[in-house]
């Protein structure tokens, strides 16, 4: 759903961007922003009411199965913001900022995703579901990096007309 809506996001705000509509598209870009988060409730919800049942489909331990649905509600519960991320990378990619969407991808990951969890899997102790759930929210710091780059409108650009 994140990158559905993302790239749903990228097709409308480009298309505002190449008809040179750039006095409304920020406006445009934080009611995608919005919708995407929206649509990542809707769909969190049934997902968090259904993840005890989910891990029953297969034949594992009853640890296994406790273990699955935490992750499934983990998921669940920073969906929003996953949803932010990916709406905002799409926003961003759509004005032409291929270098800024590179960073927000593959950048982050290395440089602060990977290193994060290395750390907590090699030198700490932690956890399992602590573990995964810091993982996962490393994606805060480039929850706030998107917004600032939404917000900056740095973006803002007819990439169809320049030369």
């Amino acid at each position: 759903a994140f990158f559905s809506m993302g790239v749903a996001t990228g097709v409308v705000i480009g298309h505002e961007l190449g008809s040179n509509k750039l006095d409304t598209v920020k406006e445009t870009a934080w009611k995608l922003i919005a919708l995407s988060v929206a649509i990542s409730i809707v769909i969190s919800i049934p997902i968090c009411i259904l993840a005890p049942y989910i891990p029953r489909l297969y034949k594992t331990e009853e640890t296994v199965r406790l273990l699955a649905t935490r992750m499934m509600w983990i998921n669940a519960v920073l969906s929003p913001l996953l949803a932010i991320t990916h709406s905002s990378y799409f926003t961003v990619r759509a004005g032409g900022k291929s270098f800024l969407t590179f960073m927000m991808d593959s950048g982050y990951t290395w440089l602060i995703v990977v290193p994060i969890t290395w750390v907590i899997g090699n030198l700490t102790s932690l956890p399992i579901l602590p573990f995964y759930f810091i993982s996962r929210a490393a994606d805060f710091s480039k929850f706030i990096v998107s917004i600032s780059l939404v917000k900056s409108g740095i973006w803002i650009r007819n990439i169809v007309s320049e030369k």
